[in-house]
């Protein structure tokens, strides 16, 4: 088995054109976007600042740059928990005895602790305190990296997700950005019965709760996927739908304030791709902690509007939304063709640049039509859960999962080894394998249970 790192396996040229075209202004839409009232919603139990409380001091425009660096110094761990943490790509060698991880340091978009010195900090307070590019200038210099999808051949850029790569001194301004983006707007987040992450963490019994519900049956779904979402979203787009959603939820002038602190980074980024400098006019910067934020408001305002619009649909269906993935749940007998409305919502994102994926739609048998989607069955996934409540079947749609993810063909007998004889991948495999069979025993696996689930339906 090849252990390296799976790259994209084209010349520079190749991609500087096609990185340029997805992020460019060309062919890029300017719908009419009104300010017509809608009813905000308020969330009655957020309990996301109160995880945050002591960094809270930090986004205060009167601290003093000595309780900046302590606080920042003590506590940089907590800023850790907004956005994308870390993106690595793991492999089992050719034993399956351990698992190795493939990408530098510099590949890695955690917070290092020990990269952050005393200069650094102060040139974050210094900037909070005067937006001077200046004090963060030697810092905007960020890396694309491509990350395959496992989908696809190697040499086709459509088949890689690409990750800016930004310095921890940007990271760490942005995760300041989005505390005070959430503070700012307190009550008034999505919706967290559509919108199902939480903005910072995942919770994971919210998360669980509608995995369990929105795959224990195959009638009256449609499920939609946004092809290239994150890049697929002009700014002169966003900063209209954000600067009406967050006026909506704080005031004008604190959510200008807001969006032009956002786009003072991201529009004076410095982006390369193996040294070769790529302009970009659009998108939201996949490696930021605020992107699933951003992309979430941003969606949030898109729904609303479309809700406003067309309110007869509004009783129809149950929706959620996780960043692209969006699905509908019918209610039965409804005046309505499903159908109808999936294709309106699917138009209405065109509006915005948004183009579902026409290739992933999936539709419920009940519901089907030949012209949109395909049959939605008990092999599909719903956020890497699959529909199927039959436990082997289950069983061997998760390992196909688990070979994607971590690019290796390890059978189910290798797997019982790797428990038995507790080698260095085991605590990897059950924290992948015990969060999904949990969906079939309905309570979180341990080692015990996993060996007699592997050795009752694989081992016979």
């Amino acid at each position: 088995m090849n252990n390296n790192k799976i790259k994209l396996e084209t010349n520079k040229i190749r991609i500087y054109y096609y990185l340029s075209n997805l992020w460019s202004k060309k062919n890029k839409l300017s719908p009419v976007i009104n300010n017509f009232k809608i009813i905000q919603n308020e969330i009655l139990d957020n309990d996301i600042l109160d995880e945050f409380i002591k960094i809270l001091p930090l986004i205060d425009e009167n601290i003093s740059l000595l309780n900046f660096i302590k606080i920042l110094r003590k506590e940089l761990i907590i800023l850790k928990k907004f956005g994308f943490e870390k993106h690595h790509i793991c492999y089992f060698d050719d034993k399956n005895s351990r698992l190795k991880e493939e990408g530098s340091d510099n590949e890695n978009c955690n917070i290092t602790l020990n990269d952050i010195n005393d200069i650094d900090i102060q040139n974050i307070y210094d900037f909070k305190k005067t937006f001077d590019l200046k004090k963060i200038s030697q810092y905007l210099e960020c890396q694309i990296i491509p990350l395959y999808k496992f989908n696809g051949n190697t040499d086709n850029p459509d088949n890689f997700r690409y990750l800016t790569n930004h310095h921890n001194v940007i990271k760490i301004i942005d995760r300041l950005w989005c505390l005070e983006l959430i503070y700012k707007c307190k009550n008034k987040l999505p919706d967290k019965n559509i919108f199902i992450s939480n903005l910072i963490n995942q919770k994971f019994q919210q998360i669980y709760k509608t995995l369990i519900s929105n795959t224990e049956n195959l009638d009256n779904i449609i499920i939609l996927d946004i092809r290239k979402a994150f890049d697929s979203l002009d700014w002169n787009i966003i900063y209209k739908l954000l600067l009406i959603n967050l006026t909506r939820k704080i005031n004008k002038k604190e959510a200008t304030k807001l969006l032009d602190e956002y786009f003072l980074i991201i529009k004076n980024k410095k982006i390369y791709y193996e040294n070769i400098s790529i302009d970009i006019y659009s998108g939201i910067p996949a490696g930021l902690p605020s992107s699933k934020i951003i992309f979430q408001f941003v969606l949030e305002e898109i729904y609303l509007r479309w809700i406003h619009k067309n309110g007869n649909f509004k009783n129809c269906f149950k929706i959620n939304i996780f960043m692209d993935d969006i699905y509908f749940k019918f209610r039965e007998n409804i005046e309505i063709n499903p159908i109808l409305i999936s294709v309106n919502f699917t138009n209405y994102l065109r509006e915005y640049g948004l183009i579902i994926n026409i290739k992933k739609i999936k539709v419920s048998k009940n519901l089907y039509n030949y012209k949109f989607g395909t049959i939605l069955n008990e092999n599909d996934f719903y956020l890497g859960i699959p529909f199927s409540r039959d436990f082997k079947l289950f069983g061997n749609l998760i390992l196909q999962k688990f070979h994607e993810t971590y690019n290796t063909n390890i059978s189910w007998n290798d797997i019982y080894e790797i428990i038995i004889q507790n080698k260095n991948c085991k605590n990897c495999i059950l924290g992948f394998f015990s969060y999904k069979l949990s969906i079939l025993y309905g309570y979180q696996i341990n080692k015990s249970i996993m060996i007699q689930y592997i050795k009752k339906y694989f081992m016979e």
